[in-house]
């Protein structure tokens, strides 16, 4: 009897392990199925941007319906992401050497943050060192953070050829990731490389189309390739380009006072200064502090020739930049549009101390003082 009680817990143990294991082979993820969770959460992620994106609009405009519609589909995508969620996390819990991996990156970031370059540097070299070697798609995101931080150093050090080389890599990595586009682009923007930069800003859109900061760099580079033109149907193309990109990045954030800003310039240029007042209005609204929006106002208001709200933006913008040349000048036409040419000269006067303006000073100062010269 003892013998078959022995027998019996033999095989009872024998049959928990081999239910043990079995449970264990069942709950190991591997490789491939890691790297279809990875894919679809990063499909599932730029799917909730694009949602919630949209959301917002229908928020803004008051549409309930579309709202509520919208709202069952982002539930259903973030329950559908946590899932997949789950699977990578467990995959890094059954992989110690790829945690390993995250740790040495984690501590590249500690060190950056406390200015020790060069240890981060080392830092992030040894993450992709050993991230590489353990040839898991699991690693793929920390080997492209891990080149991305390296190409933000190279670029602080004006190394640029090196900083797009980093951020290729991290393309190469996570080629769904909008940050690493977008740092390219503002890599290439800093060496005068407008056409690649505009192109790796779209990219960085398309992967991630609420990405309003890219938005709002892409109607930059489209305005400063407009003010170096003088004439013809680019130029105008490229104002219209500069316009639909600082509306989307305000589309995407609405309180991106710097887009508001931008937008409003781009309205002066196309005479709609009434629309102009109305979107720097709203800049103000959101940062009180900032010299431009009061400049551009000065301009609107001078457009419409009210010459004293004129003079009052020109005098809040010299308020939070002083001996701002161009609201000086704003001023002068402000007080010339009012008959009072002593009060213009003293205000054109003041711009004659920058160089870059002296010249357009000095010849509205020679408009006022010699009258016939110019009525010919």
């Amino acid at each position: 009897m003892r013998r078959s009680r022995d027998i019996f817990r033999y095989l009872s143990g024998l049959l928990s392990i081999v239910i043990f294991f079995s449970f264990t082979l069942a709950q190991t993820i591997s490789n491939e199925e890691f790297k279809k969770a990875d894919d679809k959460y990063n499909r599932l992620t730029s799917e909730l941007n694009r949602i919630r994106n949209e959301m917002s609009r229908a928020s803004e405009s008051g549409d309930n319906e579309t709202y509520n519609n919208l709202n069952e589909q982002y539930q259903k995508a973030a329950a559908d992401r946590k899932k997949v969620e789950t699977i990578r996390m467990e995959f890094m819990k059954q992989n110690k050497e790829l945690v390993g991996v995250k740790k040495i990156y984690n501590e590249g970031n500690a060190a950056y943050k406390l200015g020790k370059t060069g240890e981060a540097l080392a830092k992030y070299n040894y993450a992709i060192t050993k991230g590489l070697a353990a040839n898991s798609p699991a690693l793929n995101n920390t080997i492209a953070l891990a080149y991305y931080q390296k190409g933000l150093i190279s670029k602080e050090q004006k190394k640029y050829q090196d900083a797009i080389n980093e951020f290729t890599n991290m393309i190469k990595y996570a080629p769904s990731d909008a940050r690493a586009y977008y740092a390219r682009g503002n890599t290439y923007a800093s060496t005068n490389k407008a056409t690649l930069a505009i192109n790796d800003y779209k990219k960085s859109i398309e992967v991630n189309n609420s990405y309003y900061q890219a938005y709002y760099n892409l109607g930059t580079i489209y305005l400063n390739q407009y003010n170096k033109l003088k004439s013809g149907s680019r130029k105008t193309r490229l104002l219209n380009n500069a316009e639909s990109a600082f509306r989307d990045a305000i589309r995407n954030n609405s309180k991106y006072f710097s887009a508001l800003t931008s937008l409003g310039r781009v309205l002066l240029e196309k005479k709609r200064a009434m629309e102009a007042i109305e979107v720097l209005n709203k800049s103000v609204s959101i940062r009180k502090n900032y010299y431009l929006q009061y400049y551009y106002l000065a301009k609107a208001y001078n457009q419409l020739k009210d010459s004293r709200s004129a003079i009052e933006n020109a005098q809040n913008c010299l308020k939070y930049r002083r001996n701002f040349s161009p609201a000086h000048i704003e001023i002068g036409e402000a007080y010339e549009k009012m008959g009072n040419e002593n009060k213009a000269i003293e205000a054109y006067s003041k711009a004659l101390r920058d160089r870059r303006y002296r010249k357009l000073a000095e010849y509205k100062i020679d408009m006022i003082k010699n009258k016939d010269k110019y009525m010919q």
